[in-house]
């Protein structure tokens, strides 16, 4: 069996510690749910890092990369509905385009290519920043309206922008930078 990466490593910690960070939550452990996210968090901005600095990327790094996202993802909302109660009662519809959006690129991507696929496109990192700094500014200070619309409005595109990609061009590198980068790619490819 082949070893994994550096990067790998790192990634499959977000992982594991996905269900700790659950329980912390559910056992009320606010400040322990706070380290530990901080700690997934920095752990994903240099698992990719690593991966290209190290020319260690794979498929399987990139799909362990994409189910940690999500189990942190996951993790975040169990712990806004424990800790956060009065923000999502008042502003639960943002959370819910974000969520409905996720998952409805995700079948998008699933119904195309018969795999469950994120992209890794500019606007979905950068939808994936602004929720991340979001949710750090939510557990930490509390609500920012700016920055929570910002967040909403971002997030929709992306997941828009990576829908649209799937209907049109099925298969795609996960890397893709964006949906003129894959049409340009394809024009070129004629």
């Amino acid at each position: 069996m082949k070893r994994l990466s550096l990067a790998d490593t790192i990634s499959l910690y977000r992982i594991f510690a996905a269900p700790i960070l659950i329980l912390v939550s559910v056992l009320g452990y606010r400040e322990t749910f706070i380290v530990l996210f901080i700690i997934s968090i920095l752990t994903d901005l240099f698992d990719g890092v690593l991966a290209r600095l190290l020319r260690q990327e794979t498929n399987l790094g990139w799909w362990l990369d994409s189910i940690g996202d999500f189990l942190t993802f996951l993790a975040a909302l169990v712990a806004i509905v424990i800790f956060q109660r009065e923000f999502l009662i008042e502003h639960g519809w943002g959370v819910g385009v974000i969520v409905v959006g996720f998952l409805v690129q995700v079948l998008a991507g699933y119904w195309k290519t018969k795999n469950i696929i994120r992209l890794h496109t500019l606007l979905a990192k950068a939808a994936s920043f602004l929720q991340t700094t979001f949710l750090v500014a939510l557990f930490f200070s509390g609500f920012f309206k700016e920055l929570f619309s910002i967040t909403v409005i971002s997030s929709v595109l992306a997941n828009i922008e990576e829908i649209i990609i799937f209907l049109m061009y099925g298969d795609v590198d996960p890397n893709t930078k964006g949906i003129f980068w894959v049409r340009g790619r394809r024009e070129r490819q004629k």
